[in-house]
């Protein structure tokens, strides 16, 4: 049976009191050091996240872009000093997963993959699971890397939501953005629910789902309690659309128009019932097209709608004011 470890990319947004880290681990399983992306942090500040988290707490590093996108993991001394200080910031947190990501613009020509392969003939993995994310390449840019991975025993990191590694790996690793019409993604219980089937078919020893986005905080503690209850939480204290009202409160920006809600505001989830969710998308489709001065004309607007006629087969109102 696969051991499923459910988190999100990195703590810094994590809002509490006391130490967010410290909270963070206490839900969570695992969490994605996002920053070592984009600088080395001080291998002292690394150890202190090391002590402020449970034993079995486990943290995925991602490689630093150094390697990925400047020194495109030539073979060459400077690549080679920085992944040593990579090695040094996975041993200090105890890490078993390194994320890579590749350049969207990197040819994998087979000269490339004469370099990787020097490279990793010479780099000291440590132990390390090596997680590559493929980015957005080129047909057979893509077919020369997975062939790559393969051979060389790397996970295939993908998002489930999408798409299913291209071969078995004993670790498997989801990135997990969704696949949606807007910039930004939260997930519905459906896709939640879709995620999860895919995780129990995945035949590894063990696999991180790590949520990624505005709302991955949500998306993973909802995913966390499904498979432990097997049923959804709400995402508001309120149902119908009360609980949409409730979500549109959080940071609408006003004056506004309708083309703008659906665009900021249609891709966030709302409880219709205590059992069952839904997009703002449909309900903002519905409005008046015409501009909006104020959050009171807005809910004006939003009460006069018929959420029966929108979401059929609704089995329970909320109050309308």
């Amino acid at each position: 049976m696969t051991k499923i470890l459910i988190g999100t990319g990195g703590w810094a947004y994590f809002r509490v009191s006391g130490d967010p880290l410290r909270t963070y681990s206490g839900i969570y399983d695992m969490a994605e050091v996002n920053s070592t992306f984009y600088g080395f942090p001080g291998l002292s500040i690394v150890q202190s996240w090391r002590e402020r988290v449970p034993d079995e707490f486990e943290f995925a590093v991602r490689c630093h872009q150094n390697l990925t996108h400047r020194h495109r993991f030539q073979p060459i001394d400077p690549a080679f000093k920085d992944w040593d200080y990579m090695m040094k910031v996975c041993r200090s947190l105890s890490s078993k997963i390194l994320i890579i990501n590749t350049p969207p613009n990197l040819q994998m020509l087979p000269e490339k993959i004469e370099d990787l392969n020097n490279f990793f003939s010479s780099a000291d993995l440590h132990g390390l699971c090596l997680a590559w994310d493929l980015g957005t390449q080129e047909k057979e840019d893509r077919k020369r890397l997975i062939a790559f991975l393969q051979d060389r025993g790397f996970i295939h990191c993908v998002d489930l939501s999408v798409e299913e590694p291209a071969f078995k790996s004993e670790t498997a690793y989801s990135r997990l953005f969704g696949r949606s019409e807007f910039t930004v993604h939260q997930f519905s219980d459906e896709e939640l629910a879709d995620i999860n089937r895919r995780a129990e078919s995945i035949e590894s020893k063990k696999l991180y789902l790590s949520y990624q986005g505005i709302k991955m905080y949500k998306d993973a503690i909802r995913m966390k309690i499904y498979r432990e209850t097997g049923r959804f939480p709400p995402v508001t204290r309120s149902k119908g659309l009360d609980s949409a009202i409730e979500v549109l409160r959080e940071d609408i920006k006003l004056p506004t128009t309708k083309t703008s809600l659906v665009q900021d505001q249609g891709w966030k989830i709302f409880d219709l019932t205590e059992e069952k969710r839904d997009r703002l998308q449909k309900i903002l489709e519905a409005l008046p097209d015409k501009p909006y001065h104020n959050f009171r004309e807005l809910i004006a607007e939003l009460r006069r709608l018929n959420l029966n006629l929108l979401f059929p087969g609704k089995s329970e109102e909320s109050p309308t004011k």
